[in-house]
């Protein structure tokens, strides 16, 4: 799901891949669809797949080149979307 409030500027990414690293570390369930997962950085609840999606956004805004260790190709280019709205997913 695209994020309406998609952070804006370097700053606001940072702290939206800050605030998913400290979830990470819990560990992220990614196939249970249930919205459990708050981000203080962002409004709303996410289940578990969106989320490294997110951060793989924000990530690649700051260096395209970077690899998490995990492929979500149509979840990036919705949470792409979210953050570049005049631009539909492919």
């Amino acid at each position: 799901m695209p994020c309406a409030h998609w952070p804006s500027g370097p700053r606001r990414r940072e702290q939206v891949a800050l605030d998913i690293a400290l979830l990470g570390q819990k560990g992220l369930h990614i196939a249970d669809p249930v919205p459990k997962y708050i981000l203080k950085s962002l409004p709303g609840g996410y289940s578990g797949l969106p989320v490294p999606s997110i951060v793989l956004a924000a990530l690649r805004q700051i260096d395209p080149a970077i690899d998490i260790g995990a492929d979500f190709p149509g979840e990036y280019e919705l949470a792409q979307a979210g953050a570049n709205p005049q631009v539909p997913p492919t």
